[in-house]
């Protein structure tokens, strides 16, 4: 089997996004469903999440901005209106984490992951044009993570806050730092006059400083209060699928910024991953120790994409030819592993033994399968 970039654009424009389409959109109150089970049947599941809402908004956009058609827009402005009329705090500003179908609040916490993320998909819907709502609220969200959340003594923000925006300031992460920037370059990208790539300046400067642990040449996930690395188990977590998210986001923006390209954190990153990370039957594993040891044997598909994504980064940056190898042989694993060939929908995970282990399709995954293979057929 081989992966063109005609069979990349023809999965994704006419399997995976219309599967979600006719299945995970809710007709009755509007916005994004979050788990369809492997027949396609909604999975019994009425809450509301601002991350799926924030996510399918943003790939659906991005398949309209790439050829997909007017339905891939028509869907992704009725996401995107969703999300603002359901989650839009109007009191307090910033946007609930879950509510009901009708837009009713059950969790008000406002959390720098999911704002990043509505970030991201404000600034594709800015694309698409016609409607003022997505700068406006990509300024108001940059004002209230400035104002609440951001540390100006140790740098980047506080995780999330209570629906006043009073911050929690006990522990920290890497993982809402790393999609902020890749908001930023989205915005970056779109609003090209505006001041998002001198913010995302600073959060490349804040991996450089509290998130790339240079002598071990591994991501640090979690911290406490004070960006020191976490000193219970979880200081010794690393994700390879998050090495593998950075050397995009570093790369990209090196490129956007006119600067040289395959930079010595991409390269160390990358290939501790590859080293520990990547199983040499198949498949990258969801979780590792500082030492490199497996922690977790499982493999959630999303790693999968992102190394995918990666791969394409690296040959992009230095033309080797060995990745394109290695790229063929991930995009035919995960065709193997995890494809559903009735509808094309995904599995979720894979257990040690390399059995299926999970129920429903997650809506969330779209966002990493979709930024992945539309990577591959760019690069083709």
């Amino acid at each position: 089997m081989r992966f063109t970039a005609e069979r990349i654009r023809g999965y994704l424009f006419g399997e995976l996004l219309p599967l979600w389409r006719d299945h995970g959109v809710d007709r009755r109150s509007g916005g994004f469903l979050y788990h369809l089970d492997h027949d396609r049947t909604p999975a019994e599941n009425p809450d509301r999440r601002l991350r799926v809402q924030a996510r399918q908004t943003w790939v659906f956009s991005r398949a309209a901005a790439l050829g997909a058609g007017d339905w891939a827009a028509d869907v992704a402005r009725a996401g995107f209106d969703a999300l603002v009329e359901r989650f839009h705090d109007r009191e307090h500003g910033g946007f609930w984490l879950m509510t009901t179908p009708t837009g009713e609040p059950l969790d008000r916490r406002k959390e720098l992951y999911e704002h990043a993320f509505v970030l991201l998909a404000a600034a594709a819907r800015h694309a698409l044009g016609g409607d003022p709502r997505p700068k406006q609220i990509a300024q108001e969200i940059w004002g209230l993570l400035g104002t609440a959340l951001a540390d100006p003594e140790r740098g980047g923000f506080f995780d999330g806050a209570d629906e006043g925006w009073t911050p929690r300031r006990d522990v920290r992460h890497q993982n809402p730092h790393m999609h902020l920037l890749e908001a930023l370059l989205a915005w970056g990208q779109v609003d090209p006059g505006g001041p998002w790539l001198d913010r995302a300046d600073s959060l490349r400067e804040l991996f450089d400083r509290r998130f790339f642990d240079a002598e071990a040449s591994v991501l640090v996930e979690h911290f406490d209060s004070t960006w020191q690395r976490a000193r219970d188990a979880s200081g010794e977590v690393v994700e390879p699928g998050h090495h593998f998210e950075w050397v995009f986001l570093i790369e990209e923006h090196a490129r956007m910024r006119g600067r040289g390209v395959w930079c010595e954190a991409s390269a160390r990153l990358f290939d501790w991953a590859v080293r520990h990370g990547v199983d040499p039957s198949g498949g990258v594993y969801d979780e590792l120790r500082r030492d490199g040891s497996v922690a977790r044997a499982t493999k959630r598909v999303w790693p999968q994409t992102e190394y995918v994504r990666a791969l394409v980064t690296r040959r992009r940056c230095v033309g080797d030819d060995a990745d394109r190898e290695r790229l063929e042989a991930m995009l035919q694993f995960l065709w193997t592993r995890y494809v559903i060939d009735e509808h094309g929908g995904w599995m979720e995970q894979l257990d040690a033994s390399g059995h299926i282990v999970s129920g429903h399709m997650h809506a969330t995954t779209v966002y990493h399968i979709f930024g992945a293979l539309s990577a591959v057929f760019a690069m083709a």
